[in-house]
């Protein structure tokens, strides 16, 4: 069973919250809860579910987490045949990327054991990692 948790960007000062997310302030506005004594406002546009993987690095991955993925060859070892960059995200009860030459949304949890995943950013801190300019 994976952990259920959120991150959001807190809107106090410039940096990520991670914990549970509550929408019971009295502007129904979104909270993370770090911990039983601590609650931060968080940017509503910046909050992600945790998907219950990890990259290669051990790092979590969050939906708007921007993954480099590699996919490597099965015949010869650390030969990359396919590899691209994509932003998480939550679509039809998974968490996948758009991928492929048709950009198919694929979920993460079809892409096989000979591929790997390694955060590089997320869409609110680095959309130029995906070419999208800043607004």
């Amino acid at each position: 069973m994976r952990e259920i948790k959120f991150r959001g960007k807190s809107e106090e000062f410039d940096g990520w919250m991670h914990g549970d997310l509550s929408l019971l302030n009295e502007d129904n506005e979104p909270m993370i809860y770090t911990d039983a004594l601590s609650e931060w406002l968080v940017i509503p546009e910046t909050v992600g579910q945790f998907t219950g993987l990890k990259d290669k690095n051990g790092r979590e991955i969050y939906e708007g987490d921007i993954l480099q993925i590699n996919i490597y060859s099965w015949n010869w070892k650390d030969k990359i045949i396919a590899t691209g960059k994509a932003a998480v995200e939550y679509r039809g009860c998974t968490f996948g990327v758009e991928w492929g030459f048709s950009r198919d949304f694929t979920g993460l949890d079809t892409f096989s054991q000979n591929c790997t995943f390694e955060v590089i950013g997320n869409v609110h801190d680095n959309p130029e990692l995906l070419g999208v300019a800043l607004e």
